[in-house]
């Protein structure tokens, strides 16, 4: 082998890789660790009323965002492709995936004063409001990344498409707002759901 091909441990490549060419950066771990830190809310959501309860919600915040994201971020992809948007679904994988770690890690942030916060207050009605608070909350910061990094992959196309596709994500964030708020009431008891 020659020297230009053999990679020692310690050096660095200074080889540039082309973007298409490079391995999609969907990294599993940090998909596991942002699902881990959603798991921490909701256990902070069970502790409420304990018991099976911690464990249905330490289950449904996770899958929530699991399917939020799984639904609507392939929903985007196709819209954008119906646009001529240049964006991939690589681009848009590896969007999802700093989205789902953004929002993770404000659940997280937020799991210690939410638990505190729930186990003080008797009323159910207060109780759900400021579960949607958080989860609004961690929502739009997650939902930050994966538009600002659309609208950026938007700027390499013509006028018309970035108009069209800032339109696009604006009504996007509206449909992942509304399919989240249906999709963690679905799932959470303290939001009413899954009894």
């Amino acid at each position: 082998m020659s020297e230009s091909s053999t990679a020692h441990l310690g050096e660095f490549s200074t080889e540039v890789v082309p973007a298409s060419a490079a391995a999609p950066r969907l990294e599993p771990g940090r998909i596991a660790l942002s699902l881990g830190f959603a798991s921490l809310y909701g256990l902070a959501l069970g502790t409420q009323q304990g018991g099976v309860s911690l464990l249905r919600h330490a289950l449904g915040a996770p899958l929530g965002l699991v399917v939020v994201l799984g639904v609507s971020v392939p929903a985007l992809l196709v819209a954008l492709s119906m646009l001529n948007a240049p964006v991939s679904a690589r681009e848009m994988a590896e969007a999802a995936t700093r989205a789902l770690g953004s929002a993770g890690l404000m659940l997280a942030g937020l799991a210690p004063a939410t638990a505190l916060l729930l186990v003080t207050i008797q009323d159910a009605h207060a109780a759900s409001l400021s579960v949607s608070a958080g989860l609004l909350l961690a929502g739009g910061i997650g939902l930050l990344p994966l538009l600002a990094s659309t609208h950026a992959a938007l700027q390499r196309s013509s006028l018309s498409v970035r108009f069209r596709g800032t339109l696009l994500l604006g009504g996007f964030a509206l449909f992942a707002c509304a399919l989240a708020a249906r999709t963690f009431g679905a799932l959470l008891p303290v939001l009413g759901g899954a009894a």
